[in-house]
């Protein structure tokens, strides 16, 4: 939630910069899957500044942190260390729930989940989906059937969702 987003980040700069003659910097997209996801998210919320990305897909994507460890299948006390370590639990989420951050949002966001995630409750991406509604973002939500993986039935059409949600987007 910190360094990777930086390193995210940085690495964009770079490849902008490094190919600027090759690639459109001002038609950006960022996809995501699982921590991936929540990192698409967290950026799209906390870090997306001068809206350097033009549209946001979170697949299987946590985006409430605070509530995570009580809607996983693993143990809450090893999530709560794992993102937190020593620090303050409660604390540290607050300040790395994409949730908390929908009010940011000035990309597009697609979210796509698979009702059967064992690793990320496919109600994390509901409720921040509805929350985005709430505040009158651009969201869109896929619910489709499967577990936490890209091999689910019907998984190429999804891609041609995803791909067309870019292509909508990414278009001048």
């Amino acid at each position: 939630g910190v360094v990777d987003t930086c390193d995210i980040l940085k690495g964009v700069e770079y490849a902008t910069t490094q190919y600027s003659l090759d690639m459109d910097a001002g038609s950006l997209g960022l996809y995501g899957a699982s921590y991936g996801g929540f990192s698409s998210l967290l950026i799209a919320g906390k870090h997306n500044g001068v809206n350097k990305f033009k549209a946001v897909v979170s697949h299987c994507g946590m985006s409430d942190l605070e509530r995570y460890p009580y809607e996983c299948y693993g143990s809450s006390s090893d999530v709560m260390e794992f993102y937190a370590g020593d620090n303050d639990f409660s604390e540290k989420a607050k300040l790395l729930s994409p949730y908390n951050f929908v009010d940011k949002w000035t990309a597009p966001v697609l979210l796509v989940h698979t009702i059967d995630d064992t690793s990320v409750w496919f109600g994390q991406s509901v409720r921040v989906y509805n929350k985005g509604i709430e505040l009158g973002k651009n969201v869109k939500l896929i619910l489709a059937p499967g577990p936490h993986s890209y091999n689910i039935q019907n998984g190429e059409e999804l891609v041609g969702h995803i791909v067309d949600f870019f292509l909508d987007n990414l278009t001048c």
